[in-house]
């Protein structure tokens, strides 16, 4: 139940359960300690590089990392913050970089070279996006794909509320509070009407994540196939999708039906739209 395609992202073998089961093992164990040693930053970034090697936007999974070495470098560690950096954005990163590497020298170093291989950055990926699938800024946005808009919009909704709750709980100098090496972060004191919030609500660990759905709900919105919303969204893919979804049920019994009510729909909706190739196809 726990993406609003379940039915077909999560119990088939499609990219997106792959990418989300490695995205979580490889937030589990970031989140299991506040020092971040060159072991646990190599074993964070293999599973970062494999949640890469399924989706491309695996790559901003080292936001998470990121968020932690700037507090490592608040320390006094700052050379060894970023040294570990530029290593886990290096193994993040080289599944895609490999598989542009394969596809240049497959389709650029024959005699008839398509037409990516004179940019100044060679990407079959951007070039079939962009030529094929139509993908850019705005360019999605027409009268005839208000039907995919209205499917990926409880996503977005749940992207906005989720960032709505945690910024309007949370003082800018909480937020801030994040990018303070551990020793240092302080937590505000839950009040008794607060202390059966969601942690998202109460914790600038959850800053990161933020951010990252925020960014991600952002391309989705402006800049690519609206209705892959679907798609991403998995407990590994937009954690903070589920933490909103989780704190608008337990305030509200009408929320909590609905809620329900629609990834129980959606779940064997998607099925049926899947096997026709529709969205989220």
């Amino acid at each position: 139940m726990f993406a609003p395609s379940a039915g077909t992202t999560l119990a088939s073998p499609t990219p997106e359960s792959f990418f989300s089961l490695a995205s979580l093992v490889g937030l589990l164990h970031l989140e299991s300690s506040s020092a971040l040693g060159w072991t646990q930053v190599l074993v964070v970034s293999f599973w970062f590089a494999i949640a890469t090697s399924f989706r491309t936007n695996g790559t901003l999974l080292i936001g998470y990392l990121a968020f932690k070495l700037i507090a490592e470098a608040q320390s006094g560690r700052a050379v060894s913050a970023t040294l570990k950096l530029v290593l886990s954005v290096a193994v993040c990163v080289s599944p895609s970089v490999l598989f542009q590497a394969w596809a240049y020298s497959r389709f650029c170093l024959a005699e008839a070279s398509r037409p990516w291989c004179e940019d100044r950055l060679p990407s079959i990926y951007a070039f079939v996006q962009s030529h094929y699938w139509h993908v850019g800024v705005w360019r999605y946005w027409q009268a005839a794909q208000l039907p995919n808009f209205m499917l990926a919009a409880p996503v977005l909704v749940c992207i906005a509320y989720t960032a709505r709750v945690f910024y309007r709980r949370s003082s800018w100098s909480h937020i801030a509070a994040s990018l303070l090496a551990p020793r240092t972060t302080t937590r505000p004191a839950a009040t008794t009407t607060e202390a059966d919030l969601v942690a998202l609500a109460t914790t600038p660990k959850a800053t990161p994540y933020i951010v990252h759905g925020v960014a991600l709900g952002c391309i989705l919105l402006f800049a690519s196939h609206v209705q892959i919303a679907l798609r991403l969204a998995t407990p590994g893919g937009m954690p903070m999708v589920w933490w909103g979804a989780a704190h608008a049920v337990g305030h509200s019994a009408r929320v909590r039906r609905w809620v329900l009510a629609y990834l129980a729909v959606q779940y064997c909706a998607s099925i049926v739209l899947y096997a026709g190739f529709y969205p989220p196809a």
